[in-house]
C-alpha cells in the first residue's frame, strides 16, 4: 500500500488544500449476474432478487465523466460476474479507445469472451479460491476446476503482455490448502512449456480469512 501512496504525494497534498481528486482507478461493476454461488459472497443476497447489465448509454456516459475528471484506469469487478455482460469486449475495448488502462477481477468461467484483447488489459486476476476439485465445488457450487484452471493457461499462453493473477479468499473450506495454494502457480508455470520467464507473470493474491461455518 505504502509503495502506491508514494507514487500519488502530489495527490495527499491537493486534499490537504482542500481540494477535489479524482479518483486514480475506478471500479465499474457491469453485471450482477454470476455463475458461482460462493459461501464468502457479500453479494449473494442481492443476487437473488436483482439480475440487472449495466445500460451502454449509461456506461459511456460514465466512461466520458471519468475522463473528464481525469481518471486513469477502469477496473471490472463487482458483486457480479463482468464476463456475464453480453457486450464486455465492447465495453472494455471502449475504455482502451479513451486511454484507459483497464483491469479484470474475474471467476475466470469465460475467459474465452476476451480472445483477441488479452494484452490489452494491464491485469486479469482470477478468483480461483482452492487448490482441488472437490473444495472449488464446496465452495462455489459449481464443479468447472479443471475448465478454469485450463482456461488459465490458455491466457499465459496467448498473452505477452499482462499480468495473470490468481486470487484466493481464504474460508474454513480451503484452509487447509495453504500449501498446495502456494505451488499451484508453480504447476501452472511447468502447464505451460515453451513460455520464456519474462512471460511467466503469475502473482498470488491471498484474501482475508472468512468464517462461512
Amino acid at each position: 500500500m505504502w509503495e502506491k501512496i508514494i507514487h500519488h504525494l502530489d495527490k495527499i497534498d491537493a486534499l490537504r488544500r482542500g481540494e477535489f481528486i479524482a479518483p486514480v482507478v475506478c471500479e465499474i461493476d457491469l453485471s450482477n449476474m454470476c455463475q458461482n454461488r460462493c459461501s464468502f459472497c457479500m453479494y449473494e443476497d442481492y443476487l437473488r432478487g436483482h439480475r440487472v447489465f449495466i445500460d451502454n448509454k449509461v456506461y459511456r456516459e460514465t466512461l466520458e465523466d471519468l475522463k473528464e475528471m481525469g481518471t486513469k484506469a477502469v477496473l471490472f469487478a463487482g458483486g457480479g460476474e463482468p464476463l456475464t455482460h453480453p457486450e464486455f469486449k465492447f465495453m472494455a475495448m471502449a475504455a482502451r479507445d479513451m486511454d484507459f488502462e483497464i483491469g479484470l477481477l474475474t471467476n475466470g468461467i469465460a475467459l474465452h469472451k476476451i480472445d483477441g484483447i488479452l494484452d490489452e488489459f494491464k491485469f486479469i486476476r482470477i478468483s480461483l479460491d482452492a487448490a482441488m476439485a472437490k473444495t472449488y465445488k464446496a465452495i462455489k457450487k459449481t464443479d468447472v476446476f479443471d475448465d478454469v484452471v485450463e482456461n488459465i493457461k490458455d491466457a499465459v499462453r496467448n498473452s505477452y503482455k499482462t499480468t495473470i493473477g490468481l486470487n484466493f479468499v481464504i474460508c474454513n473450506e480451503n484452509r487447509h490448502e495453504m500449501e498446495a495454494a502456494r505451488n499451484i502457480v508453480a504447476q501452472l508455470r511447468q502447464d505451460c512449456p515453451g513460455i520464456a520467464a519474462d512471460r511467466q507473470r503469475f502473482i498470488e493474491v491471498i484474501g482475508k480469512l472468512y468464517d462461512t461455518a
